[in-house]
């Protein structure tokens, strides 16, 4: 099945329901939930969901939509009570012979058992009358939640604008918390959640909930890039001044700073007296360094190896003193009184 649909709303009302069956083709989802009133694509590959498919397209094309539980230990897996019966609208093949359809929600629905399992589920339902209640608490709600969402709605790159002056114009509380949850980056268990939210003030409190934690989110998300592209960005204009700054130099005939520091190094190697294999060592290091930015981590240690190379007595020497009486009244003087080497 499809991970990530594209969900669309469906503006224009039903008005009075199509009759629900009380037996309907059970359709076990993972990834997707379809809420009333949405219009959405799901792909299916597996053969026996395809079976449900077909069965329901030859009678009413109507199909109960239930998330699948988390597996038991025995790998087993139940279904959620509480789901969606949605009508089929459109039906086609997709090249690779998955099927391909597009649904709209019609209403909630409670699963009370599954009677028949092969060749594919279908399951003994009843409809869930959606909650008509109004308060001054659930238009404090509503109005929160639009505000909230059409902040998200700026914030992120995926949702259209036009998104979040459709929802203004919603005016049952219900149906405007699942339209905006059918939009939201969350998990399918969040999604179950407000789906089960059979009332409408626990449902857009609960959503409230997911609409600031994702605000949240993406105000980090969008902070943290805008200061990852100004550090590129004064990296960059960094890096072209100093390349600007090397070229007047040029022209002018002067050195900058670290090609005199290159140049001193290269004049102490040659005055070091270094054998030659340490000679090509650092010749090496200091060839490396000078193509290095002066800004880069490794910069620091590569300097620091060179002045610690050509700081080394290469040819200096002294000469063996082997006085064992001298030695002992040298470490006498150090280690008097010690029984033991220390």
């Amino acid at each position: 099945m499809n991970d990530n649909p594209t969900i669309l709303h469906q503006p224009s009302e039903f008005g009075e329901l199509p009759e629900i069956p009380p037996e309907l083709p059970i359709l076990p989802m993972t990834h997707i939930l379809v809420f009333p009133y949405v219009v959405a694509p799901i792909i299916i590959s597996d053969e026996r969901r395809m079976a449900v498919i077909n069965e329901a397209l030859s009678e009413r094309k109507m199909v109960g939509l239930f998330v699948q539980k988390p597996p038991r230990e025995d790998g087993s897996r139940s279904l959620c009570e509480t789901g969606t019966v949605v009508f089929l609208l459109k039906m086609f093949r997709l090249p690779d012979g998955s099927m391909g359809l597009m649904v709209q929600g019609l209403s909630r629905i409670h699963l009370h058992e599954i009677i028949q399992e092969q060749p594919y589920l279908k399951g003994r339902v009843s409809l869930i009358p959606e909650d008509m209640t109004r308060s001054v608490k659930i238009e404090a709600l509503r109005r929160e939640v639009i505000e909230v969402f059409q902040e998200i709605v700026s914030l992120s790159p995926f949702l259209p604008e036009e998104l979040g002056q459709a929802i203004s114009g919603l005016d049952h509380p219900g149906r405007l918390a699942d339209l905006i949850v059918s939009n939201l980056k969350i998990d399918i268990a969040e999604r179950q959640k407000i789906l089960e939210k059979l009332d409408v003030e626990s449902r857009l409190t609960l959503l409230l909930q997911y609409l600031t934690r994702e605000r949240e989110l993406l105000k980090l998300g969008n902070k943290i890039q805008s200061e990852v592209k100004n550090k590129l960005e004064d990296s960059q204009r960094e890096y072209f001044l100093r390349e600007q700054m090397k070229a007047i130099q040029k022209e002018l005939g002067d050195k900058d700073e670290r090609t005199v520091e290159i140049d001193e190094l290269k004049e102490k190697i040659e005055k070091a007296g270094l054998s030659a294999e340490a000679k090509e060592a650092a010749e090496k290091e200091l060839d490396r360094l000078s193509k290095m930015p002066p800004q880069a981590a490794e910069y620091t240690v590569s300097r620091t190896y060179l002045d610690w190379l050509v700081s080394l007595p290469w040819n200096t020497g002294t000469e063996d003193q082997l006085d064992i009486v001298k030695a002992k009244e040298i470490l006498d003087a150090d280690h008097y009184d010690l029984k033991d080497v220390k």
